[in-house]
């Protein structure tokens, strides 16, 4: 467990080197579920929120409890973020362990390496996926419960009590589905399929009867998740045509490729590597004529790539950098993906003893990222605009999306501001219009007016005072004046 929480803080480390990634993590997306944790804890409930298509719950909220510990709201979001790195070090190096005779700590340092590489050598688009694999929310829960999946399936068909792991992964995946429907294609999708094609070519029914009792559970829980009780907007399925989704991809894969980026030139080649392990494992199948969980549990790792690489292309989701969160699972499939093919009989001896030196290069690469990851904890992004709040005893207004729920969580809503414009109604708690997060009143007397249109500054008077605060101008009004604007 050390390793795999060494390895997730290191590779936090790195991804916080470059670019926006630190002030990212604080986006009024990433931050949602800390919010919600804790607008629960001081008694609000779910139907008081304008949620999003998905609840993004499992294992997300989990996670988010941080924002209920003695720690700086900063600190508690970069802590959640690297828990999260640590457990998918933890699934990929445990799925890397089943390939290759290593020791589970040299596994994750494997694994943690593979990562690390190719952030190394990612190119501006490829930045966005990896950025958004490090944060909680937005399908990264549902990915990291398909990891866990994947190695509990090797179980089903051929453990000695495949009873107990199919109990736990639809445990795992009623939790997962509920919170993100995309686990169901990810994983139940070709668990099924895997079954069915082991049942067939091995002659036997008993390979259908645990996957297909997950599979009824996880479908029952699917088609509650359509139609759960509580407001939420509408998903992103066919947004664009096909067509348009796999330009987009195609066009981003020659940018990368071009661009000498091997993490796109890795992710190009998922989609042979996942066909040719498909095809290897029936093969291997029909000519032994036996059912062997490692062959099993191969067939549901290259269906799993397949479906994550085909999904954003055949239900029109993917037309721009950010939406490929569609494909987050890539980012952690991929290297256990290159570790299965690579490890054949013939080539894994040569794998393992490179392999154990893996966490003393982990040991090795945390000395220098040290500093980087204190410096992380240290700055805190919207300083400028929150110091120059509470200097002229701002608290209480209204602001963009973008400004209003992250400016509540890094001030514990000491500044505390009502969402308005455009996405005013995306991922807010109706109770905060009028109240504070603890129920205290709510008295707003200015509106921060960056990113707010024209039409949605049109709703309110003309200001007393404006002054300018890090990016934003603020409009300053006494408290009588100020008129709450429609959302």
């Amino acid at each position: 467990m050390f390793m795999a929480l060494l390895c997730g803080a290191v590779y936090f480390a790195l991804l916080a080197q470059w670019g926006p990634f630190p002030t990212r993590l604080f986006d009024a997306d990433f931050i949602h579920p800390h919010l919600i944790v804790r607008d629960l804890a001081h008694g609000g409930n779910l139907f008081q929120w304008s949620n999003s298509a998905a609840l993004y719950a499992f294992p997300d909220w989990l996670f988010a409890l941080t924002a209920l510990l003695p720690l700086d709201s900063h600190a508690a979001a970069l802590v959640s973020s690297i828990l999260l790195t640590t457990g998918l070090a933890l699934t990929g190096g445990m799925l890397i362990n089943q390939y290759l005779a290593l020791t589970l700590p040299q596994a994750i340092a494997v694994y943690a390496l593979m990562l690390i590489a190719l952030r190394t050598t990612a190119s501006r688009v490829i930045v966005w996926l990896l950025e958004y694999g490090a944060s909680v929310y937005i399908h990264t829960g549902a990915t990291l419960c398909v990891m866990a999946s994947i190695i509990l399936a090797r179980g089903i068909f051929g453990g000695r009590r495949p009873g107990r792991y199919a109990v736990a992964i639809s445990i795992i995946g009623g939790a997962a589905i509920y919170s993100d429907p995309l686990y169901f294609p990810w994983f139940t999708a070709p668990l099924l399929a895997t079954a069915i094609i082991v049942a067939t070519l091995s002659r036997k029914v008993a390979p259908l009867l645990a996957p297909l009792c997950i599979a009824a559970i996880h479908g029952a829980v699917f088609i509650l998740e359509r139609i759960k009780p509580f407001p939420s907007h509408a998903s992103e399925l066919f947004t664009v045509d096909s067509l348009t989704a796999a330009r987009f991809i195609g066009e981003a894969v020659v940018e990368g490729v071009t661009l000498l980026d091997l993490t796109m030139v890795l992710y190009a080649t998922a989609l042979p590597l996942s066909v040719a392990l498909l095809v290897v494992s029936c093969v291997s199948l029909k000519m032994s004529g036996r059912i062997a969980p490692h062959v099993a549990q191969d067939m549901i790792l290259g269906l799993a790539t397949l479906s994550v690489i085909s999904l954003p292309v055949v239900f029109g989701v993917i037309d721009h950098a950010s939406k490929l969160r569609y494909v987050i699972a890539l980012v952690y499939l991929v290297p256990v993906l290159l570790v299965r093919v690579i490890a054949r009989p013939t080539t894994a001896p040569r794998l393992e003893r490179l392999s154990r030196w893996a966490p003393a290069l982990i040991a090795i690469l945390a000395v220098p990222l040290a500093p980087s990851l204190f410096e992380t904890f240290r700055v805190r992004p919207y300083n400028e605009l929150i110091t120059c709040l509470e200097a002229h005893s701002l608290t209480d207004g209204y602001a963009d999306h973008d400004f209003a729920k992250p400016l509540i969580f890094l001030t514990d809503d000491v500044v505390h501001l009502a969402q308005v414009g455009h996405g005013g109604n995306t991922n807010f708690s109706n109770r905060w219009r009028g109240e504070r997060i603890d129920g205290g009143s709510f008295q707003p007397n200015f509106v921060l007016t960056d990113k707010l249109a024209p039409e949605h500054l049109a709703q309110f008077a003309q200001p007393h005072t404006i002054i300018r605060c890090g990016s934003s101008d603020a409009w300053i009004y006494d408290t009588s004046s100020i008129v709450a604007p429609s959302r």
